[in-house]
Parts: structure tokens; C-alpha cells; sequence
């Protein structure tokens, strides 16, 4: 059985989190802050551990540092009730793919499918994240031109009119990045150059996967390439948030990586799956009314 800790200084949240992840089939131990956590796991094995940014005597970024140092084998995530994008440059410089936001009502299905991302390396797959029954359809992308046409017919299937444009803008882009920067290993800042006039082959293919449950419709994007890994995603959010010497964000003149920002600003959920060098997952969420108040989370799961 898997051991996880929970690091919290406001109890509630510590308590619920570990009530949630014991009824999830876990042990749980917990601390209450990040001194509490290091002298604990000098006597306890644990595989996982997920703290709070903010807590007196020791912040959350300096004690999965020191984990990172002393315990190389534990996973490590986030949770914080504040604007992730505030701390952006520290999630790049600590190297963390996922941060749980606290939202109102909690989102324990994130929490739940984060938990076995990172302790399973079950990431891969829209269906681990839609809720059952759900209807699902899905396409193979070998030429440019069907871009057009699955976004058309996925857009045919969205009847939430406010969001429509936005989300097909999204997955536009991430079907086109898919096609030529992961497949066909285009250069990201050279789009003007692209060929445009190809067939994969089939072992190349980008595969969409469109699914509609009860709260919500989801996207999955999966190419072959492996070009992404998750500090590259880490750089290229960090550039479009964090202000540069001029106070304007570092890369708000690049004409590479933006796509990531745009994404993550458009969705209510977007979610990153990464198998090194081999393949790369962007699934795309929105839900049919606002499920969960709070900041959107950051979930970027590597194996």
C-alpha cells in the first residue's frame, strides 16, 4: 500500500485531505507544517508527499526542496488556496508538475486522479477523467487539413454557445501544434515555413478523443512525437506570467510556447500527460457551469 503525508498548518483542510485519500485506499500520515514533516519522515517511508505553500517556520517550496535532497524516491506536489500564477517561478525553479488549488466544493476527483498519476503512472486517457456514463468519438489526424474539420464537428457536439469559440480556438491550436511541432518535429518559431502539404503515416497519427459526461466536455490530444517534457511546459508558463526587468511578462514577444499559456487561460482544466521521447497528452476541460470556485490548478504528470 501506498503511504502518502499531507502537510497543512490549517487542520481542516489537513484532516480532510487525509480522510479523502485514506477512503481512496491509501495510508496517510500528516504534518502540520514543514518541520513537523521532516522529522516524521526520518522514521516513516512514505511515497508521496502533498503540502501547503504557505506555513510558518518552513514554507512548502523549502520543504520539497529538502525532500528532493534527502529523499529522491518521494513524488511531490503542491496544494494552495491562492493564485497559482503568483508562484509560477518557484513551481519552475523546484521542477513541480502539479499543484492542487483549494476550490469551493473541494475537487477530490482532481486530487484522486493526481494521486495515481504520480504514484501508478496511469496518466494516459481521456476516460480516467470523465465521469460515467459519458459519450465519447474518436478521430485520427494525419493531414493539416482535418484540423478544421474535427474541431467543426467536436464544436457541433458543444452546446455552451459562451465558451464555444474560445475552447475551438484552443483546440485548434493544440491539434496543430500536435501535427507539426510533435509529429512532424516542425520548428516552433518557424510556423511560416511549415510544410503544409503531407500524410503521416498511421504510426504517426495525432489521436482526439471528444467525451461529454453530466458536468462537462473534454478534449484529449495525443501525438507521438515526444518532443514536450515537463520543464520545457514549466519555462514556457513561467515566460508569460512572470514580469521580466521591464515589468511586462518575460515572453510576451515570443512567438513560440504561448500556446500553453493561452490554453491554461482558456479552459477551466487543462491537463498535461508525458511519456519522455515518447508521447504527449494535452486534455482540455470545460464544464457546464461553474463546478468549482477558486484558481485553476496546475497538472502536468511526467513518467
Amino acid at each position: 500500500m501506498f503511504c502518502l503525508m499531507v502537510v497543512d498548518d490549517e487542520e481542516p483542510i489537513r484532516e480532510m485531505m487525509a480522510d479523502a485519500l485514506t477512503m481512496f485506499g491509501y495510508q496517510v500520515v500528516t504534518a502540520i507544517d514543514g518541520v513537523d514533516a521532516l522529522e516524521k519522515l526520518e522514521k516513516t517511508k512514505v511515497d508521496l508527499i502533498i503540502s501547503d505553500i504557505n506555513m510558518p517556520r518552513m514554507a512548502g517550496f523549502e520543504l520539497l526542496k529538502n525532500v528532493e535532497k534527502l529523499y529522491p524516491t518521494i513524488k511531490r506536489a503542491l496544494i494552495t488556496a491562492y493564485n497559482l500564477d503568483d508562484y509560477m517561478h518557484n513551481v519552475l525553479e523546484n521542477n513541480i508538475g502539479n499543484v492542487i488549488t483549494k476550490t469551493a466544493p473541494f475537487n477530490f476527483d482532481e486530487v484522486k486522479n493526481m494521486v495515481s498519476a504520480l504514484l501508478e503512472g496511469n496518466i494516459f486517457g481521456l476516460d480516467r477523467y470523465m465521469l460515467h456514463p459519458s459519450t465519447q468519438k474518436k478521430f485520427s489526424l494525419t493531414k493539416p487539413n482535418q484540423i478544421d474539420d474535427v474541431s467543426a464537428e467536436i464544436a457541433a457536439w458543444y452546446s455552451n454557445d459562451t465558451q464555444l469559440h474560445k475552447f475551438r480556438t484552443v483546440l485548434i491550436e493544440l491539434m496543430t501544434n500536435a501535427l507539426f511541432y510533435g509529429s512532424r518535429r516542425e520548428a516552433g518559431d518557424s510556423k511560416h515555413n511549415w510544410d503544409r502539404n503531407f500524410t503521416l503515416p498511421d504510426d504517426l497519427a495525432v489521436n482526439v478523443t471528444f467525451g461529454v459526461d453530466r458536468e462537462k466536455v473534454g478534449v484529449s490530444v495525443l501525438d507521438r512525437g515526444g518532443r514536450l517534457d515537463k520543464h520545457t511546459v514549466l519555462y514556457w508558463l513561467d515566460r508569460q506570467i512572470t514580469p521580466g526587468q521591464n515589468g511586462l511578462p518575460k515572453g510576451i514577444f515570443d512567438v513560440h510556447g504561448r500556446g500553453l499559456f493561452i490554453t491554461r487561460k482558456y479552459v477551466d482544466r487543462f491537463i498535461i500527460n508525458i511519456e519522455k521521447a515518447k508521447l504527449c497528452e494535452c486534455c482540455i476541460f470545460n464544464y457546464f457551469e461553474e463546478a468549482y470556485t477558486g484558481y485553476k490548478p496546475l497538472l502536468i504528470n511526467e513518467i
